[in-house]
C-alpha cells in the first residue's frame, strides 16, 4: 500500500457507519493524518460527517469532532 497524499499516511482501512456519522481510520503504528485532511477526505463521503477517529496500529489516536459546520476540533486520548 502506498501513502495516500490527501491525508498524508497510509491507510490500512476505513469504516463509516452512516447512522452515527463517524468515521474510522486505520493506521500503520506511528502514523498520524493531517487534520484538515482527514475533513476533507471524510467529508467527501458524507458531507454531514459528524466524528473521524484514528487508530494507530492498536492504539486509539485522535478523535476529531464538528463543532459547528465550518469547525472541527481535536482530541487525543486521556
Amino acid at each position: 500500500m502506498r501513502k495516500l497524499p490527501w491525508i498524508g499516511c497510509e491507510l490500512l482501512r476505513l469504516e463509516y457507519d452512516f447512522q452515527d456519522r463517524t468515521a474510522v481510520l486505520y493506521l500503520h503504528e506511528g502514523e498520524c493524518v493531517d487534520m484538515s485532511s482527514a475533513v476533507e477526505f471524510v467529508t467527501k463521503i458524507d458531507q454531514d460527517a459528524r466524528t473521524i477517529r484514528t487508530i494507530a496500529g492498536n492504539e486509539e489516536d485522535t478523535t476529531y469532532s464538528r463543532e459547528t459546520d465550518q469547525e472541527w476540533s481535536a482530541k487525543l486520548p486521556a
